[in-house]
């Protein structure tokens, strides 16, 4: 039974999208760019990390801590097929940092820009 379910497991995260994605402060404009090749799953382990108070990014973090997940919108830049190749999403990924840095926007995840 638990062979059964693990499959079920790897199929569903088969069928999946890959996507690179934002997640906007909407209080302040702040905004954290990502890439996953499951980006529903990425959604939820973001959600639950700032929600347990342990998320690895500390300005998303503190900012949940003050004004709570209501703020924050989660949005898809650009969706893939869930083959999508990890270095073509980590690309398009650091694309869209440069594109916001270069448009003035706050980043969280400044340190990621080139």
């Amino acid at each position: 039974n638990k062979d059964r379910i693990r499959e079920t497991k790897q199929k569903l995260r088969k069928s999946l999208p890959a996507g690179v994605y934002k997640i906007t402060n909407t209080i302040n404009g702040k905004i954290y760019v990502g890439e996953s090749t499951v980006y529903p799953k990425r959604f939820h382990q973001h959600k639950n990390r700032l929600k347990r108070g342990v998320h690895s990014n500390p300005g998303l973090q503190t900012d949940y801590d003050q004004y709570s997940l209501d703020i924050f919108d989660f949005q898809v830049i650009e969706e893939y097929p869930p083959d999508a190749d990890k270095k073509l999403l980590l690309e398009r990924e650091r694309y869209f940092i440069n594109k916001y840095k270069e448009e003035g926007k706050e980043l969280y995840n400044e340190r990621n820009a080139c």
